[in-house]
């Protein structure tokens, strides 16, 4: 069904739709809606040359059927790096951006034509048979045959305690751009960065490279396991048997995949899991023996994740969303420390801050914060002693856009506090309004697949999504999707 595509969003999920829709010639018109320059999204629209992705070069291609794009790419600039490579997450963007341009090119000479709307979309409503009106936050409507939205993540998660305080001087709701922070601190600035997982590792790596003291505070006060790489194409190391036995609903799936893993993670190396991982309570000596581990090539656990991670999205956009969240219940902490695991590089550099006494890492979620005129005082649940800071970061993440389905309208909700009625979502991502079963041409892709993938958290995995939809429409018949989405 060829026709006009809009694409809400043009951060790199954005990008790889645009490309899929013209290596198919799956649209006569293509028009993307973005605020701003298009392949430059939040995640990687940096100049720090001490960011790296948290993701190997071997994850990030958005050519779907060449996983060596963005390799190449980099060896095309001259940059030193292999498939299990971290590198800055600048060159991501330049990639990104660079493709978009000669991909814009090749729709010009194909006479696909295009355009970059300057907005936010707020709502897709039906217009008539096939037919939708986008309304965007400029008051703009834009008509179309199908939406692709790439969202991606909407407002910052700001800890109730810090909500009140948000605008004030050295409070910041989020560490991007970090060129902002930075320049907003003084000089050996003391900071509390709260939360531990990859976007406070980078933020505390960053502050303790400008001089400044840290510490990073969450509740569990864990950070996620160290690796070496995380590459796509190891496949046939989860034994597909014991995962076809996985009880997605039973509250001992946790014990299940902890057992497939054990198996799974032996395939390469005959070694135990156990001297793959450190079972050590204390966070420093934790951090300590990972390394360690890392750096002898012990740690075969992440030579499964993207076989393990390809194979359980399947199985649970294929159970339907209430399996899928009861699943992610059960095991999201072991989900959030080993999919969301980082690089051995920023490992090291995070343990050396360490043991300098430039960062420390704090289990516990402060109880308050109060301005005072030397800083921002903290106090603690624990009754430990208060602590002043010149500045408060968030790095706890970011929430997901928010769908509100209506009979013929979808709207998209950036501002949480709104309540919604969640979508039903086929498994090959269309929508469906209220009071009807029958799937919209609008899909949802990368971080706004969520609703039916909640899995899906890498880039490579947005563009595979992506070039099964542009497939899709450059054929007669939409209803013929592939199955491989799921």
């Amino acid at each position: 069904m060829k026709g006009r595509t809009l694409i809400l969003g043009g951060g790199i999920v954005g990008v790889a739709a645009f490309i899929s829709l013209v290596r198919h010639r799956a649209a006569t018109s293509i028009e993307i809606v973005n605020p701003g320059p298009i392949g430059l999204g939040r995640a990687f629209a940096t100049t720090e040359n001490s960011l790296l992705s948290n993701t190997s070069v071997d994850t990030l291609s958005i050519l779907a059927d060449d996983k060596d794009d963005f390799l190449n790419y980099l060896h095309g600039r001259g940059v030193p790096a292999s498939p299990g490579s971290c590198v800055p997450r600048f060159y991501v963007s330049q990639y990104a951006r660079d493709r978009y341009e000669q991909y814009l090119a090749l729709a010009r000479q194909a006479g696909i034509k295009y355009r970059h709307w300057r907005g936010t979309a707020i709502q897709v409503s039906k217009a008539g048979h096939g037919v939708y009106q986008v309304l965007l936050d400029t008051g703009e409507m834009v008509e179309t045959d199908n939406v692709m939205m790439c969202c991606g993540f909407a407002k910052p998660i700001v800890p109730a305690y810090v909500e009140a305080h948000v605008g004030e001087k050295g409070i910041f709701a989020t560490p991007y751009p970090e060129g902002a922070l930075l320049d907003a601190l003084p000089t050996l600035a003391r900071v509390l960065v709260l939360g531990t997982r990859l976007s406070a590792i980078d933020s505390a790596l960053l502050l303790c490279r400008q001089g400044h003291s840290v510490v990073m505070a969450s509740r569990a006060g864990e950070l996620p396991a160290v690796r070496t790489q995380l590459l796509r194409g190891l496949s046939g190391r989860v034994d597909k048997q014991q995962f076809a036995a996985l009880d997605f609903t039973s509250p001992h799936l946790r014990r299940q995949l902890l057992r497939l893993i054990c198996r799974s993670a032996r395939v390469m190396r005959d070694l135990p899991l156990s001297r793959q991982v450190s079972r050590a309570s204390n966070v420093e000596v934790r951090l300590r023996q990972e390394i360690q581990i890392a750096k002898r090539s012990e740690n075969n656990w992440q030579n499964i994740i993207i076989e393990l991670l390809e194979m359980a999205d399947a199985a649970l956009v294929a159970a339907g969303p209430e399996t899928q969240k009861r699943a992610l219940d059960y095991c999201w902490a072991m989900v959030q420390r080993y999919l969301f695991s980082f690089p051995l590089v920023n490992a090291e550099a995070l343990l050396a801050f360490i043991e300098s006494g430039k960062l420390k890492i704090v289990s516990g979620a402060p109880k308050a914060l109060t301005a005072k005129a030397e800083g921002w005082s903290v106090s603690w649940p624990d009754g430990a002693d208060e602590q002043i800071f010149d500045a408060v970061v968030c790095a706890t993440g970011f929430h997901r856009p928010l769908f509100n389905v209506r009979p013929n309208a979808l709207d998209i909700i950036m501002d949480t506090a709104q309540g919604v009625e969640t979508p039903r979502v086929t498994s090959d991502l269309r929508v469906i309004f209220q009071k009807s079963e029958t799937p919209e041409n609008i899909w949802l892709l990368g971080v706004s697949s969520y609703l039916r993938s909640a899995l899906v958290s890498i880039v490579y995995q947005g563009a595979v999504q992506a070039d099964v939809i542009a497939r899709s429409l450059s054929r007669v018949d939409v209803n013929e999707l592939s199955e491989s989405l799921q």
